[in-house]
């Protein structure tokens, strides 16, 4: 007998992960504005629906007597999943208002100005706003997700046109500048219980260095940021979390270390689109995807301790530029792959997402 009816919010990549897991275990059901995606077969009704259409979501809830509603690694689907749980009165880890807060990047930078790791911003609605910022700046939309309509900035005339980037990719129009950091870039996945951190992991992230708009390449663990570093990261983490309202389920943190210091890019009450839950299974022995499922619905769970690493593990994305026909051949697997996914068929042309580099698939394996 099945657990439940779930929906899950989307049925791109980052989603096949969900859906594979709640297969046979719930009635699933997705949706999305598209049917196209590879989590469109994996699902038992699919809909289209638009994830931010909170109302069509509720009446879509209540028609199916829906139990739980989620997502992974979909900043734009995260208040929609806060909304209409609690409309439900559905399990839920986080309130409306905090995914709010981290889904708009002008709200995130206001509610974490006084933090140690502050990022120096403006807010833009006009190609002419003054800005009040050195050169070089990132310009991107303060609503959207995925490395869409961002652009680093390095001269001050290449403001306005930057600006209508960013805007053509914003859902309300609004712009955000913020202070462009020369440091290390890591990632954290993080999993908290009542307020408190019970699980965290750094990862180097490493963007492709032909673009500076920070472009997913690869996470590597353990990450090679210093003991120092590594534990005021881990106290940042808590305080951001406990300001924002994070207090249960997983967490993911963008972040860069600039001379010793951490500085957040990037914070979200959710599992990342990466896959790193996959990662961390195999390097550290710790699986947060059966974790989150777990915790959501209600079932029993003990977080198990990390296993120490005594190698290298990397999660690398095959990347192509948009609008390409994909090739396997040209992505070949590491020799000592453990896990790898291709998201495009021979022939496929490859969608515009960030319009440098998309991700189509990606690998797992040890150094």
């Amino acid at each position: 007998m099945k657990q439940g009816r779930f929906l899950v919010l989307g049925i791109g990549p980052a989603q096949v992960d969900l859906l594979e897991y709640l297969q046979g275990v719930f009635e699933v059901h997705a949706c999305s504005n598209v049917a196209e995606g590879p989590g469109l077969l994996l699902c038992d009704r699919f809909s289209l629906i638009d994830i931010t259409d909170i109302n069509a979501l509720h009446a879509y809830c209540l028609l199916h007597a829906i139990d739980y509603v989620y997502s992974v690694g979909s900043d734009l689907a995260m208040p929609s999943v806060a909304m209409v749980s609690e409309q439900m009165s559905l399990p839920c880890f986080v309130s409306p208002e905090t995914a709010w807060l981290c889904n708009s990047k002008r709200l995130f930078r206001e509610k974490t100005s006084a933090t140690r790791a502050h990022v120096e911003f403006a807010v833009l609605t006009h190609a002419d706003d003054p800005v009040q910022l050195p050169v070089p700046l990132i310009v991107k939309p303060v609503d959207s997700q995925g490395q869409r309509g961002i652009t680093v900035v390095h001269r001050a005339e290449h403001l306005p046109g930057a600006f209508h980037v960013a805007r053509s990719h914003s859902r309300s129009g609004a712009v955000i500048a913020e202070a462009f950091l020369q440091g290390d870039e890591i990632s954290v996945s993080a999993y908290l219980r009542d307020g408190n951190l019970e699980f965290f992991m750094v990862s180097d992230r490493i963007s492709w260095p032909d673009y500076d708009g920070g472009f997913i390449h690869k996470h590597i663990v353990p990450s090679t940021i210093s003991m120092t570093a590594h534990g005021k990261v881990r106290r940042l983490v808590q305080e951001v979390a406990t300001l924002l309202g994070i207090l249960n389920g997983p967490a993911y943190f963008q972040i860069k270390v600039v001379a010793g210091k951490p500085r957040l890019i990037e914070v979200t009450p959710r599992l990342d689109g990466c896959h790193l839950w996959r990662l961390l299974s195999w390097a550290a022995g710790v699986d947060l995807l059966d974790l989150t499922l777990k915790h959501l619905t209600r079932q029993p769970y003990v977080l198990p301790n990390a296993l120490p690493m005594d190698a290298t593990w990397v999660l690398e994305f095959f990347c192509e530029a948009p609008g390409r026909a994909f090739r396997r051949k040209e992505h070949p697997v590491h020799r000592n792959a453990v896990h790898s996914c291709y998201y495009y068929e021979d022939g496929q042309i490859v969608r515009v997402i960030n319009g440098y580099k998309e991700k189509c698939g990606y690998q797992i394996y040890r150094v």
